[in-house]
C-alpha cells in the first residue's frame, strides 16, 4: 500500500512540475548576491517560446552597428536621447549577454540580461528589454541599460 501511495504522489508531483514548466519561462533562479555581476544559477523552461529571446539578441547585437539610431527610435526612445545613447553604445559595446530573468504576460515579455565586455572581464552591467508580439512577429518596444 505504501508503495502505491509513493508512486501516486510521485506522479502527481511530476505532473505538477510539468505544468509549471509549461507555464513559467524561468523554473529556478538562485543568486550568490544582489549585484548584476554576482554568480547565478538560472534554469529556464525547455518548453518556453524562444522567439522573444531571439529578437532581443538580434536587437542587442545590432546596436553596435550603424542601425543604433533606427533601433532605439523603434524601441520608443525620444530623438534627443538617441544620439547620446548611441554614442555610449558605440564606445561601451558589450560582447556578451547572459539572460538572467524573463517574465511574460500576455503578448509582452520582459527580459533582463547581464552584459560583459571582453576588454575588461570584471566589468558587467544590467540591461532590460521589453518585447511585444505584434501579429505574427515580435518587436522590441523598450530598452534600457545601466552603464
Amino acid at each position: 500500500m505504501r508503495k502505491k501511495i509513493a508512486i501516486v504522489a510521485g506522479c502527481v508531483a511530476l505532473a505538477g512540475a510539468a505544468a509549471y514548466a509549461f507555464k513559467e519561462p524561468v523554473l529556478i533562479r538562485l543568486s550568490a548576491g544582489s549585484l548584476p555581476g554576482d554568480r547565478r544559477l538560472i534554469l529556464m523552461s525547455p518548453f518556453r517560446d524562444r522567439e522573444p529571446e531571439k529578437v532581443a539578441r538580434l536587437f542587442l547585437s545590432e546596436l553596435k552597428t550603424n542601425r543604433c539610431r533606427e533601433l532605439l527610435l523603434q524601441a520608443g526612445h525620444t530623438t534627443g536621447d538617441v544620439e547620446a545613447f548611441c554614442a555610449k553604445e558605440g564606445s561601451l559595446a558589450p560582447d556578451q549577454f547572459d539572460l538572467i530573468n524573463r517574465k511574460s504576460s500576455g503578448s509582452m515579455t520582459h527580459l533582463q540580461y547581464i552584459w560583459r565586455m571582453a576588454r575588461r572581464t570584471d566589468f558587467a552591467g544590467l540591461c532590460e528589454l521589453s518585447v511585444q508580439r505584434r501579429g505574427s512577429s515580435w518587436v522590441v518596444t523598450d530598452y534600457s541599460r545601466a552603464y
